[in-house]
């Protein structure tokens, strides 16, 4: 049950992730604006830079519920919040993009 609600959780914050990416890309390309979080991807981050710095977040999120699973943990359902906060996080991203990618036209 648990890896059940681990993948969907992760497959959720990775997809999500997928078009925070995409649509980043896509407004940095048009210049509509310029990237607010520049750690570890300067101020014109790539696709590239940008998805290697999404797995490296979403493997810190759910490394704690990982953590509690192999400890036989029943917190470790409750830790699976942090990669679904973090999908929503990228959802707001992607449409904040494509809120500025549409105001240029």
């Amino acid at each position: 049950m648990f890896w059940l609600f681990f993948s969907t959780a992760v497959g959720f914050c990775f997809l999500a992730g997928l078009f925070d990416d995409i649509e980043s890309e896509r407004g940095i390309k048009a210049s509509v604006a310029i990237e607010s979080f520049q750690w570890l991807v300067g101020p014109k981050p790539s696709f590239r830079a940008y998805f290697l710095r999404d797995l490296l977040l979403l493997a810190a999120v759910t490394a704690p519920s990982l953590v509690l699973h192999f400890a036989h943990s029943p917190a470790a359902l409750a830790a699976l919040v942090g990669p679904v906060v973090y999908g929503v996080k990228h959802i707001f991203g992607g449409w904040a993009w494509t809120a500025l990618l549409a105001a240029k036209k």
